[in-house]
């Protein structure tokens, strides 16, 4: 049962911790507003289907995880990171079967670490 802190493994299952919550996270349309976020201050539009997320805070290193995900008006869509930075991350979507990169309606990234 998550959450529980009166169990023999209550480390492991202790909520709030920084390294079990989001060090940042957000939502950008199409257009490159933010939706939604936590320490995230903007989103670069670099160019078709690469989108950059930047941090309000720095990470402390720049081995954190990245979750990403789109949505993308019902086509199939991969979506990778790249350039792991303290003060953001890149993220590219491609079209899977044509890899052709290409913008979601939108995009949601979650980073979890230090």
């Amino acid at each position: 049962m998550a959450g529980v802190i009166d169990s023999a493994d209550a480390r492991s299952k202790t909520i709030g911790r920084s390294q079990d919550t989001a060090s940042a996270w957000c939502n950008i349309s199409n257009g490159g507003t933010v939706n939604d976020s936590f320490n995230v201050s903007s989103a670069t539009d670099i160019s078709t289907g690469l989108w950059r997320p930047n941090f309000s805070s720095n990470m402390a290193n720049v081995h954190y995880a990245v979750l990403a995900t789109c949505d993308a008006g019902g086509s199939a869509r991969a979506v990778t990171t790249y350039d792991h930075l303290v003060g953001s991350v890149n993220v590219k979507i491609l079209t899977i079967g044509s890899e052709v990169v290409t913008d979601p309606d939108s995009l949601s990234v979650v980073i979890f670490g230090d």
